[in-house]
C-alpha cells in the first residue's frame, strides 16, 4: 500500500492504463460516470466499499485529456474477493476525477494500492514527448494564476485550448515509473506547477 500526506484544497484524479489484469473486461461492460452537477465530496470513498458492476459515486467526473483520444473504459470488478477499479486503455487518454471539499491539511493521508501489468515501452517522465506512465494518482490545488510566471500561464493557455481544461494552480502526482528510482521527485518536463513522485518503479 502507498501512502502520502494530503495538502490542503486537493481534487483527486486518477489516470491509469492498466490497473488489473485485462481479462476482466470481457465480462464487464463499462460503467456509467461522471455528474457535472454533483456538488464536491466530503471524501474519497473505497472502491472496495463499492458493488462491483455498478456505478461509481456522481461525484467522479470523466477528465479527457484531448478530444482526439478515445477515453479510458473504467468498471468496477472483483479482484482477490475485492471490488476494484479497473482501467484498460487503447490509445486512449483520459482519467477520473473528484473534487473534494476543502479541509485542513492536518493529519491527512492519501492511501491506496494500485497494480499495472507491465511499463509501457519507452516512457520517460523526464522528456515532455515521452511523458507517460500506466498508473498514475494526482492531487491538484488552487491558487492564484495570474502570481505564476509568464511561462506557465502560456503553457496553462495552450493546455486549455487543446484539452479543453483549465489545469490546476499546482498539481502533485504520483506515478509507477520504470526508469526512476523510488521517491525521486521529478519536475514535468512542459511545467513547474507539475511534481511528479515515483512510488513504484
Amino acid at each position: 500500500m502507498s501512502s502520502s500526506p494530503i495538502l490542503k484544497n486537493p481534487k483527486v484524479l486518477i489516470r491509469a492504463s492498466w490497473l488489473l489484469m485485462a481479462l476482466f473486461l470481457s465480462a464487464c461492460a463499462t460503467m456509467e460516470v461522471g455528474d457535472v452537477q454533483a456538488p464536491p465530496a466530503e471524501q474519497v470513498e473505497k472502491f472496495s466499499n463499492l458493488q462491483y458492476g455498478g456505478r461509481l459515486p456522481k461525484a467522479w467526473q470523466v477528465w479527457r485529456i484531448t478530444p482526439q483520444k478515445n477515453k479510458t473504459e473504467y468498471t468496477l470488478v472483483q479482484y482477490e474477493g475485492k471490488t476494484v477499479l479497473h482501467a484498460s486503455s487503447d490509445t486512449a487518454a483520459s482519467g477520473l476525477v473528484l473534487p473534494l471539499r476543502p479541509r485542513d491539511p492536518e493529519g491527512q493521508l492519501l492511501q491506496w494500492q494500485w497494480k499495472a501489468l507491465n511499463y509501457i515501452p519507452g516512457a520517460n517522465l523526464h522528456e515532455s514527448s515521452r511523458d507517460d506512465a500506466p498508473l498514475r494518482i494526482l492531487v491538484a490545488f488552487d491558487g492564484d494564476k495570474s502570481k505564476l510566471p509568464v511561462r506557465d500561464q502560456m503553457v496553462f493557455e495552450m493546455a486549455k485550448i487543446v484539452s479543453g481544461h483549465d489545469l490546476p494552480y499546482a498539481s502533485l502526482m504520483y506515478v509507477w515509473a520504470a526508469k526512476s528510482p523510488l521517491e525521486t521527485v521529478i519536475s514535468s518536463p512542459r511545467t513547474s506547477r507539475i511534481k511528479m513522485i515515483v512510488v513504484n518503479s
